[in-house]
């Protein structure tokens, strides 16, 4: 379940990346074209680096961000773990000890004498 939402999380900070960079780029291409003329190539190129550094810096922090998550996701599982396991050991030795008792009263009504 929490991989799931981490999952989402991260789908929905791509797309949400996606859409500013592209928002972004068509301010930024409107601006450049009132102060310089320049060839309507260079500026897409420029644009496209642009967008590409953009990307690749908020998978990085993505990268980061997950890092972190995954230790403490480990940490939750271990913790999860040890209370699951605090549970259930009492519960096991109180079945032992009933197990105990029972083997015990099989074992007297074998050696109980029989009457013929």
């Amino acid at each position: 379940m929490r991989a799931l939402q981490i999952t989402l999380g991260l789908a929905a900070g791509v797309a949400t990346g996606l859409g500013i960079a592209l928002m972004k780029r068509d301010n930024q291409t409107r601006i450049q074209h009132a102060t310089v003329e320049r060839p309507k190539s260079e500026l897409e190129v420029e644009n496209i680096k642009r967008n590409f550094n953009d990307i690749l810096n908020y998978v990085n922090d993505i990268k980061t961000e997950s890092k972190s998550v995954a230790g403490s996701i480990g940490d939750e599982v271990k913790t999860m773990i040890g209370e699951f396991q605090s549970d259930i050991d009492p519960n096991i030795k109180r079945l032992q000890s009933h197990i105990e008792n029972l083997q015990n009263r099989g074992e007297e009504i074998t050696n109980f004498p029989s009457k013929k």
